[in-house]
């Protein structure tokens, strides 16, 4: 009768200590985990979603082609619907959508176009809601280059052209995939919806334009990440973040635009071999309301790139505040596939 016992007690003894570990670790969970109704001010990111998958509804919304004037020009003008933006709300995506088609009848050439984000009632939100915008063939992904044929524009480069002579064809009767990106950085929610018109003419009336696609680099992986609070007594913290990256493609580049958070100031494209700095994107002040802009590059005579050439992005923010920021940092390039060697 006591062989039982005896044995038991051993098999106790030896599960003890694992016993402990359990039970310590439960505890200090528990105390790690915030009162309930405490508050947390400190901004946070969403959780990480799963990669947009296109749906088979239609933008909800405005989505029309209209005529400017009596040219060949003509306006695609898309507003979302509006969002509830829960406070602290950074990079939120609003769900996915298809846009109807630039024209039934033939290719179109984009040129330009405008995005910005809105108040329920039509008037303008202040820029640092707008994260990005991006209308495109493809979702974006999170690699070294996102190759893609259409438009991106940043909160703070609300407006976009390209060289005369350029534009980013679009076949018939193709539907663009869009999708909108917001920020609510502070205590209260917040509405908004968002805005993008885009300005084509048909390939029949643009004879001899050059046709160009486009890719994204970004000097972090992932995309989004944090930088500390200044140090009491100090004006900012400066932080420098750079990454090698290599080029997917050739071809001329003739555009470039680029995407900072609040407090960024510049991104650099340079190319390694020779440290040539090919572009630097630099955030300047504005007037009221549009309150900083990023400047672009256009050129009709453009750079040469090669696939298989690396290249530093390099991003610096000079943060102003006493709290940790939300940062981002990349550039997206438009090129001539075609286009020759100097």
């Amino acid at each position: 009768m006591d062989a039982p016992l005896e044995s038991a007690g051993r098999l106790g003894s030896m599960y003890r200590p694992g016993l402990r570990l359990v039970l310590a670790l439960a505890v200090g969970l528990l105390l790690a985990l915030p009162a309930c109704g405490e508050r947390k001010d400190t901004p946070q990111t969403d959780k990480p979603t799963k990669r947009p998958q296109a749906r088979s509804s239609w933008m909800p919304g405005i989505d029309k082609n209209e005529a400017l004037g009596e040219g060949p020009l003509f306006r695609k003008t898309v507003v979302t619907r509006t969002y509830d933006l829960k406070p602290w709300l950074v990079n939120f995506h609003a769900e996915p959508f298809r846009v109807k088609p630039f024209s039934m009848t033939e290719d179109v050439y984009i040129t330009r176009w405008r995005s910005n984000t809105e108040e329920p009632d039509g008037t303008r939100s202040p820029d640092d809601i707008h994260c990005h915008t991006y209308m495109a063939d493809s979702f974006p992904r999170q690699t070294d280059a996102w190759l893609f044929t259409g438009i991106y524009t940043d909160g703070f480069t609300p407006v976009f052209e390209l060289p005369e002579g350029f534009g980013i064809r679009v076949p018939k009767a193709q539907a663009f995939k869009f999708l909108p990106m917001f920020n609510n950085r502070r205590a209260d929610q917040r509405k908004a919806r968002m805005r993008l018109e885009v300005d084509y003419a048909p390939v029949s009336a643009m004879p001899g334009m050059t046709s160009l696609s486009a890719f994204t680099v970004s000097s972090a992986r992932p995309d989004t990440y944090w930088i500390q609070g200044k140090e009491p007594g100090t004006e900012f913290y400066r932080d420098v973040k750079a990454r090698e990256i290599t080029l997917p493609v050739s071809g001329r580049v003739h555009a470039i635009g680029a995407h900072l958070h609040p407090y960024g100031r510049s991104v650099e494209f340079k190319r390694v071999r020779d440290d040539k700095v090919m572009f630097t994107a630099v955030m300047i002040e504005a007037e009221e309301l549009e309150h900083q802009r990023l400047t672009t590059y256009q050129s009709k005579d453009g750079f040469y790139i090669r696939r298989g050439e690396r290249y530093l992005v390099t991003t610096i923010y000079e943060n102003l505040t006493d709290d940790k920021i939300d940062a981002m940092g990349g550039l997206f390039l438009f090129f001539d596939p075609e286009g020759k060697p100097d």
